[in-house]
């Protein structure tokens, strides 16, 4: 299931890149462009689901940006939940649960106008999106809010320089 969400929403956004932003498309040019590319296995699933259905049409008729970043922060973070190892042997800590989160929000952050003066904004943005799903030293947290703030670092650098002090090993 995980996976055909991810194609549906990849499908969709391919169909959506090639359109105006201000056009409103339906669902029978979506299906007929499915069709158009070969991915007739995708459209039965569309139409024979009342949910995938409706997702799909609700979609196509809000060209909003929004939407689109939470789609791309929930296909990230499916991939991440589901590993790209494969190793079913892994024991889940809940850490690589955290590492994506934590990657989501500074990427946000890095893309938002938010200053180091809107550290009480950014840090609740964070506590937010982890939730209770992972243990973490909160000093530590705050101290990479703020330097993301700063915008010093790459993502991957300040989560890599704090990851250990974060979550304690």
């Amino acid at each position: 299931m995980v996976e055909q969400f991810a194609v549906i929403v990849g499908l969709i956004s391919a169909f959506s890149a090639g359109r105006e932003l201000n056009k409103a498309t339906d669902m029978a040019e979506f299906q007929s462009w499915l069709i158009e590319h070969n991915h007739q296995d995708i459209l039965a699933l569309i139409t024979e689901s009342n949910k995938s259905s409706r997702f799909v049409k609700a979609y196509l008729n809000q060209q909003v940006p929004e939407i689109q970043g939470k789609l791309d922060k929930l296909i990230y973070l499916v991939e991440n939940l589901a590993g790209e190892d494969g190793s079913d042997e892994l024991e889940f800590t809940g850490h690589h649960y955290l590492k994506g989160i934590l990657r989501c929000s500074f990427e946000n952050i890095f893309n938002s106008n938010l200053s180091s003066n809107d550290f009480d904004i950014a840090y609740t943005y964070v506590t937010d999106w982890i939730g209770d799903s992972a243990r973490y030293n909160e000093y530590v947290l705050e101290k990479m809010v703020r330097e993301s703030l700063k915008r010093k670092n790459t993502i991957s650098q300040l989560i890599d320089k704090y990851w250990f002090d974060l979550v304690g090993g």
